[in-house]
């Protein structure tokens, strides 16, 4: 799935944030 991508690049900020959250929760989870 690919965000629509606006204007002002807010949500190019929130992509980077969930995709650090994402890296994150994968590490924490890591078995």
């Amino acid at each position: 799935m690919k965000p629509r991508l606006t204007d002002d690049g807010n949500a190019i900020a929130t992509i980077t944030k969930l995709d650090d959250f994402v890296l994150h929760l994968s590490s924490v989870l890591e078995l």
